[in-house]
């Protein structure tokens, strides 16, 4: 009765009481019922007859032996789950010869008398002696970790042997990464495999335009070739630049690799389109359109507290106002445009580069404008601009940087009664906070 109750065969029973060297009568007892249950769980839970399991019960098995076992289990197992099923028996056997390696090490094989734990293991052989076998790796995997982790102790000066001014920093910076350098080697060995357009990162502004145009509807000789000539009508007017503007950035001191140079350059004509690049790494980048409205002559790039702006001046030309004190025969008598005279309102305008694009344009108030006073004619070539950044005090003590422009004329500003004016006359000081 008790076999039928748990679902169990009468061969295996026999088979377990047999094995135990227990009868029937013997499960009467609480002690021999527990064992034959133990028993009998475990070899449903296998999920192979009790006669066949009995044979693997040995404290010395053979590999005739193993492998059958291997060979019952991947019966009941599909193909795909496999190696996940048997990752479950291996990974706890895994651990266990690992604390036996590393236990035979400390006892009886020791590189030197100061290593006594893993730690010490670990810091001789580079290898994490302590990893679990959860985590996937390969011997060629584990040989690029143990390197990269001597490189990375040579360059803290870890390693006494080694000087850590032998190894180039800035090479290291990507080569550490596995992954982009794995990248990096690819497109170098095997370009051909990513000559793909949406896979070019470093395209121009024009580019995109003439991409944009293919895209615009059905390609056809007259579309493509439309769209090819403004790509190159926009192509030649970039190729004749004006340039107007540099500024040098320099990152760390007497390293000239790293520094940055910043190019602008506008085209000919009444209406000007300013551009603006960087040479960097030894790389130029596309021109890109400054999406600015500059209306001055002159602009003046400068990089301040690692961000990028232009400046430039506006000009406002107003009619200077008549003495009250002149009679009206005087004033008949003057001749009609040779004293008339004129005052200049200069403001200074900028824009930052943010994140690749352009801000909106911000200007000094109109009403601390700086004024050029009685003048009879200008041209704002005239004007002289030196610009720079300074560090104040302020009352607490501290220092602060601000962008200082000094604005003078230079050249003859004459008429019948005026003398020269030249830039020791006008020396204004415009100080710009952001």
């Amino acid at each position: 009765m008790l076999e039928s109750f748990n679902f169990w065969k009468e061969s295996d029973l026999s088979q377990v009481l047999a094995h135990f060297a227990f009868n029937r009568a013997d499960i009467s007892k609480l002690s021999v019922l527990q064992k034959v249950m133990s028993a009998m769980n475990l070899i449903y839970t296998i999920g192979y007859p009790a006669a066949l399991v009995e044979t693997w019960i040995t404290n010395d098995p053979s590999y005739d032996l193993v492998a059958g076992i291997k060979d019952k289990i991947k019966e009941n197992v599909t193909e795909a789950s496999w190696l996940e099923t048997m990752q479950t028996v291996s990974d706890p056997i895994r651990n266990l010869l690992r604390d036996a390696l590393v236990s035979y090490i400390l006892q009886y094989s020791r590189p030197s008398p100061e290593i006594i734990n893993s730690d010490k293991l670990y810091e001789y052989f580079l290898v994490d002696v302590e990893m679990d076998a959860c985590m996937k790796t390969s011997r060629i995997r584990l040989a690029l970790s143990t390197l990269q982790l001597f490189i990375q102790r040579c360059l803290i000066n870890l390693e006494p042997l080694v000087d850590p001014a032998s190894i180039k920093a800035e090479h290291w910076a990507w080569m550490k990464r596995y992954r982009v350098w794995e990248a990096n080697r690819k497109v170098f060995l095997f370009p051909e495999n990513w000559l793909e357009p949406e896979l070019r990162d470093s395209k121009s502004s024009i580019f995109k335009e003439f991409e944009g145009e293919l895209l615009q509807g059905e390609v056809t000789d007259e579309s493509a070739e439309l769209a090819f000539l403004s790509y190159l009508k926009k192509l030649d007017d970039i190729s004749k630049l004006e340039m107007v503007g540099t500024f040098l950035e320099e990152n760390i001191a007497n390293n000239q690799y790293d520094d940055i140079l910043h190019v602008f350059g506008r085209t000919n004509g009444n209406t000007r389109q300013y551009y603006y690049r960087r040479y960097e790494y030894g790389y130029w980048t596309a021109w890109e359109k400054v999406s600015l409205n500059i209306e001055g002559e002159h602009i003046f790039p400068i990089v301040w507290r690692k961000r990028l702006f232009v400046f430039w001046l506006n000009t406002l030309e107003k009619p200077a106002m008549v003495a009250t004190n002149k009679s009206a025969e005087s004033m008949r008598n003057e001749q009609l445009g040779t004293n008339a005279r004129i005052n200049v309102e200069v403001n200074m305008c900028w824009g930052e580069y943010y994140k690749g694009k352009w801000t909106s344009p911000k200007s000094t108030d109109l009403k601390r404008s700086m004024t050029i006073n009685n003048l009879g004619r200008f041209d704002s070539n005239t004007l002289l601009v030196y610009g720079r950044i300074e560090k104040v005090e302020n009352p607490a003590g501290k220092f602060r940087e601000r962008v200082v422009f000094y604005l003078g004329i230079e050249g003859q500003v004459l008429d019948q009664t005026q003398k020269q004016m030249t830039y020791s006359h006008l020396r204004q000081k415009m100080q710009l906070l952001i």
